[in-house]
Parts: C-alpha cells; sequence; structure tokens
C-alpha cells in the first residue's frame, strides 16, 4: 500500500479524531475506523475480567461481526491471547501454525494484532488482517494509530484521577477558605439563651455541609464511571435492551458488580449511595428512562 498526499491526509485526519475522541467507547470506535488506512479488515477485543472479548470490526459480513461479540480469549489460548501478559511485545503476529481467532471470516494470509496499553496494562488489542487478493498490512500506520489510542486513554485516565482527587479534597479546601472563629467569650444570659436555642438546630438540620455535598458529588462521578464502563462493555446489549425494554435482565451480573464496586467505594452513603448509582444507570443505559428497568407484563 503506497502513501501518498491523500494518504498522508487521511492519516492525519483518523489521528485528530481519535486524539479527540470524547470517552473511551469513542476511542475504539474511532480507532476501528481509522485502521480502514492500513488494513482491509479490523477488529477490537476488549480485556474483560481478564479475557479478550470481541467488541466491534470494520470490514465483515454482518454474521461474522455478530459472532466475533460472542468470542472470549484465555491469556495463552492461542497467539493473541499473549496480549494479556503485560511484558507482551506492541505488535503480536499469527504464525503459521497458531489457530484464531475465528468467527466465519475469509481465509487470512496475514494478521496482527496491536495491544493498547495504559500503564503496561493491556486494555484492548486492534487485530487486523487480509486476505490473498487484499493489500498489504501497513504496520506503521496501525502502530501509530494505536499510540495515539494509548496516550488519549492515559489521559483521559489522568483525569478522571485528578478530577476524583479535586473532588475529594474540596472539603479540606472549604475548610480553609472559612473565617477564623473568634475566641470563645462569656455571654451574657440573653445572649446564651439565644444561642442555645439558635445553633443546635442549625447544626442537625442545615443541608448546606461541604464535606457531605463533596462526598456526594464524588460518589455520582464514580456512579457515572461505573455506567459508562458497564455500556462500553456491552453496546449492543444496552442497544437490545433499550429495543425490548429489560435492561435488567440483560445487564444483571454486570449492574451487580457495579454496585459491588461503589457499595466498596462509598460504604458510608449506604442506600442513598444506591440511589446515586441507579440514577447514572438510567442516565448512561436507559437514556433517562427507568421503565427500561422495570421487567414488563407476562
Amino acid at each position: 500500500m503506497s502513501t501518498n498526499t491523500q494518504d498522508l491526509d487521511a492519516i492525519q485526519q483518523r489521528v485528530t479524531a481519535i486524539a479527540s475522541a470524547a470517552n473511551p467507547s469513542a476511542v475504539f470506535r474511532l480507532l476501528l475506523d481509522g485502521s480502514r488506512v492500513g488494513a482491509p479488515r479490523a477488529t477490537v477485543f476488549l480485556v474483560r475480567h481478564g479475557q479478550l472479548r470481541g467488541w466491534g470490526s470494520r470490514g465483515y459480513t454482518a454474521d461474522a461481526a455478530a459472532r466475533l461479540r460472542t468470542i472470549s480469549i484465555e491469556r495463552g489460548d492461542n497467539w493473541l491471547g499473549a496480549a494479556l501478559v503485560e511484558e507482551a511485545d506492541d505488535e503480536l503476529v499469527r504464525g503459521p501454525a497458531d489457530s484464531g481467532p475465528d468467527f466465519g471470516q475469509p481465509a487470512s494470509v496475514e494478521t496482527r494484532g496491536f495491544p493498547v496499553r495504559v500503564r503496561s496494562k493491556t486494555l484492548a488489542v486492534l487485530v487486523v488482517e487480509r486476505s490473498a487478493d487484499e493489500p498489504s498490512l501497513v504496520p506503521a500506520i496501525l502502530k501509530m494509530l494505536t499510540s495515539v489510542a494509548c496516550l488519549r486513554l492515559e489521559l483521559d485516565l489522568a483525569w478522571r484521577k485528578f478530577r476524583a482527587a479535586r473532588e475529594a479534597a474540596a472539603p479540606a479546601r472549604v475548610q480553609a477558605a472559612t473565617p477564623a472563629v473568634e475566641a470563645p467569650r462569656s455571654p451574657d444570659p440573653e445572649e446564651k439563651a439565644t444561642s442555645e436555642t439558635s445553633l443546635e438546630p442549625v447544626e442537625n438540620s442545615d443541608p448546606a455541609d461541604p464535606a457531605a455535598d463533596a462526598r456526594r458529588n464524588a460518589a455520582r462521578t464514580f456512579a457515572k464511571l461505573v455506567a459508562t464502563d458497564i455500556r462500553l462493555y456491552n453496546e449492543e446489549a444496552v442497544m437490545l435492551g433499550r429495543q425490548h425494554r429489560d435492561l435488567a435482565r440483560r445487564l444483571g451480573e454486570d449492574l451487580e458488580r457495579g454496585r459491588d464496586s461503589f457499595r466498596r467505594r462509598f460504604p458510608d452513603l449506604g442506600d442513598e449511595g444506591m440511589t446515586l448509582l441507579q440514577e447514572a444507570y438510567v442516565q448512561v443505559l436507559a437514556a433517562g428512562d427507568p421503565s427500561l428497568f422495570t421487567p414488563g407484563p407476562a
């Protein structure tokens, strides 16, 4: 595959799109789109619970694309499973004796995998292939696009951590900004009576508690991240769940795992925390329609 001015313009557009992606799901989708500059067909496998799972593809029939999403690869299962090893190469090549992943695609004469890593942890693998009558793969382009995806995901992770740290530090900032309290003095009887009748209700009922508000805001942010993660790994199930109004059934295991993760992170919020998480589920997974989580009539 030659690289002319038109190709360079296309590559630049793909790089810019990936670098500007709004979220991890968009990063992987744009990486798939961009890979077509250097390969006739491409798939993305996401790491989920220690496995590689088929997520999306470009250049395949609808049947093959559907079967791809049913594939799970364990570490060491085949040449692609090596991507789950931290010290794996930045480019994996399927050898003549290697098997998989096979999901009904045309016979391939060249297949390569490019792990998408953040801080040495593999999050996904871009897999590209070609048949004998198709143009050669261009590894240099595919490596560059994968590198941009890694940088964009690392920036997203850094921003999430910064935002969480900022919200966690909010109570300290509020406390530091609070004016110093005057040294106590002995009020006269009238002042004492006034203070005792006014201070106690304020302490017990004032909802403007900066520390509590910051904690809730951090919980809302985390809840949205949990819901977004579920959507990222279950895009088809989310789409079908909305269509058939049975999100709770289709996503049950992931929803409960999200609740467990939230409880570990915010055990002090109890039922209020579960309400915040459910609100995030409704917003992110059900597009704001809570009835999509409610089973319909039998």
